[in-house]
Parts: C-alpha cells; structure tokens; sequence
C-alpha cells in the first residue's frame, strides 16, 4: 500500500530583533525550489527528510540534523530526495552587516568578509541552539530570549565553522556590570526588556554582556529574568491569586506559557502548587 503524499505547508516572517531576522519554515514533498539566491546568509537546520541540492558547481545533500550553511549570492536549489517522504527544515536569513558585527563583538576586532567553506555539517549542538532560536522566533519568545538565543547560536556557529580560526576575547572582571544587570532585572521583571537596553545599563556590548552575565550568574540574562519572575509567580499564588492573573501580573505571555515555564524551573505545574500551598 503506498503512502499518500502529505500536504506541502511554508511559513514565512520577519522576527522583530536587531531590526528584523527573516524566517522560512518549510514542509516540502513534490516541490522543487529553482536556481536561486540570497542576499543574506542562509543557515538553517533539516528537520526531517533529506534535501538534495546544488551549489557551488556541486549536488549537495541535508538530512535531517544537519546544518545548512549558504554564503550571500551563490546559486542554489532544493528539492526532496525521496518526493514520498518529503523533508522539512527551518531557515535563517541574516544580514552580512548584522554577521559580521557579531564576528566583531565575539573577537573585539575588525573583521573581513565572513565565508562558509563547508554548505552542510553536522553540530548536533549546534543544531540544537539554532532549532532552539527558531522556535523560539515563531511561538512569539520574548524579545530579550530572542536576542539571546540569537547571539548564542551564532557564536557557536561562527567559532567552529567559518574560514577562519575565531578566538572569544577574554572576560575581564565586570562584577558591577553583572550586579547593575540584576538589579535592573529584578526590579523591570514582569517588563519586556532588550538585550540592547541591558547593555547599556551594563556599559558594554550586548554580546559582552551575554557572556560575562553568564559566566557569572549561571544563566543567560533572559533565564535569569524568568527565573526572577518565577519566583514572584510563587509568592503570589501563595496569595491566592489565580493562575491566570499571576501570569498576567509576572510578564509571561499567556496562561499556557507561565505554566510551561513554571514546571520547567519548579518541577511541578502552577495547579499542582497551588494544592501544596
């Protein structure tokens, strides 16, 4: 009995950080993209499935986990390799300019053009913060997770797979740029908060900041504001405020979301608590 062929979908969006990340999100069986390129880079991560493709005067093949690296301006194309099984994959369209600037900030350096020598590679890591990012970008992730789940899949992108070696400036002791940081988050909890904003409370780049906030407290900035905004959560379900209205009065985005997070950080959903409390 042959299985029936599923339905082709695409979702297509513009991500409202560092002045607009395109996305594509694609579910393809019989269709064939044509000869084609990007201004920008295209990285992005096969889902299911296996794409053939041709670029760079060679066929190419992506299967599922692997990472596509595709430079500016060279010619490609797409298609399944079996038409039956399709493949599915989530790409990220990033300016030059907004590359090269976070080689710049990873370094502390000026940088040259950045080129992707290898089109597919396997970085199970890797593949893991960019699916992280992308999902992240279309289930409406706040614009501080946003950024910081950006900055960190790239730079474990570009320190392990550009044309050059890419050595992280080394981290100096900015305790009270940490301490700002905390304080700033604690009391802005339940309010949405750009890395860029952080960053200048902090007086260093965001991607500065990103890294010593990290080695410092454990956590990325935006963890860190979900954690502070948790723990608020708990004081006032204790209360006897509604699962609803704690949600709403802690920042997250809706009911459905405060209690994934909830779980994820207390190990027990709000409903649960609420009993034991």
């Amino acid at each position: 009995m042959c299985r029936r062929i599923e339905k082709e979908t695409a979702k297509y969006w513009v991500a409202d950080i560092f002045g607009g990340l395109d996305c594509l999100y694609g579910r393809y069986f019989t269709f064939s993209f044509a000869p084609h390129f990007h201004n920008a880079y295209a990285l992005g991560v096969i889902e299911h499935g296996v794409n053939v493709f041709d670029y760079r005067g060679a066929q190419r093949i992506a299967s599922a986990g692997e990472i596509m690296l595709l430079n500016p301006a060279e010619v490609h194309t797409g298609k399944a390799a079996d038409k039956r099984e399709g493949w599915s994959f989530r790409m990220l369209f990033v300016d030059p300019k907004l590359l090269k600037q976070v080689r710049e900030e990873i370094t502390g350096k000026a940088s040259d053009v950045l080129f992707f020598s290898a089109a597919v590679i396997r970085d199970d890591s890797t593949a893991r913060r960019m699916l992280e990012l992308h999902r992240g970008l279309e289930n409406s992730a706040s614009t501080l997770e946003s950024e910081c789940l950006f900055l960190m899949a790239l730079t474990q992108l570009l320190t392990a797979h550009t044309d050059s070696t890419i050595n992280s400036r080394k981290i100096g002791n900015e305790s009270s740029a940490v301490a700002r940081v905390r304080e700033f988050l604690f009391f802005h909890a339940r309010e949405s908060v750009a890395l860029g904003e952080l960053a200048r409370v902090a007086n260093l780049s965001p991607y500065h900041l990103l890294r010593v906030f990290r080695a410092e407290t454990g956590l990325p900035p935006h963890a860190y504001q979900t954690q502070i905004r948790i723990e608020q959560a708990k004081q006032l379900l204790r209360r006897d405020f509604t699962i609803s209205e704690t949600a709403q009065v802690t920042g997250f985005f809706d009911q459905a979301h405060f209690s994934k997070q909830f779980k994820r950080y207390v190990g027990i959903t709000p409903g649960r608590f609420l009993v034991r409390n």
